[in-house]
């Protein structure tokens, strides 16, 4: 027979869970707001069984339940509804770090795929910035050293991208964003 305990974790995960498949990710500082008084086993505190939850993570990594660590909270989300490269963009969302958000999409496009990416894309779900934030964003991030990689190059049809160095040269970056913007419509 499963303990009070061991029904709790599974609850809170089964809660975590229903978060993640509405795209969201669960603040682990709210984790006490999950757990009723009335179910606690006796002389348990929340914070005992939040505790627990917290052991019980590190201790089965297999477990679909991930925590992001962020400055400000850190999250949780279930891997099976969601990626990390997702989670990692709600964590930035989350934290209101516009340059980190969009400076580590950008690396993650270049290295990965490899791409440059759109400028628009930033003001789309889930990233959600207007014009203002954009701009001011990449305006710092053009003065701070940390986003020294992170280059521009405007399309021939007046498109912006960015790359990251890390991973593109400007010749590559230029070939694959004109290919995107004007010689695929031109090559059906």
């Amino acid at each position: 027979m499963e303990d009070s305990s061991q029904t709790l974790i599974k609850s809170i995960i089964m809660d975590i869970q229903e978060e993640t498949k509405a795209a969201h990710l669960f603040r682990k500082s709210k984790l006490p707001t999950l757990i009723s008084e009335d179910v606690l086993p006796d002389g348990e505190t929340k914070e005992a069984v939040v505790e627990r939850f917290l052991t019980f993570l590190e201790e089965n990594k297999e477990t679909d339940i991930k925590l992001k660590e962020g400055k400000k909270d850190s999250y949780l989300y279930s891997s099976q509804y969601m990626s990390d490269s997702y989670a990692d963009i709600l964590v930035n969302t989350e934290e209101k770090d516009s340059a980190k958000m969009i400076a580590d999409q950008v690396r993650r496009d270049s290295k990965l795929y490899p791409r440059a990416t759109a400028k628009r894309l930033f003001k789309q779900s889930p990233f959600n910035l207007s014009d203002t934030e954009l701009t001011a964003t990449l305006t710092l991030m053009k003065e701070e050293r940390e986003y020294s990689d992170i280059q521009y190059y405007t399309a021939s049809n007046g498109e912006e991208y960015l790359y990251s160095q890390q991973s593109l040269t400007f010749d590559h970056a230029k070939y694959l964003t004109e290919w995107n913007e004007v010689g695929q419509a031109l090559n059906p």
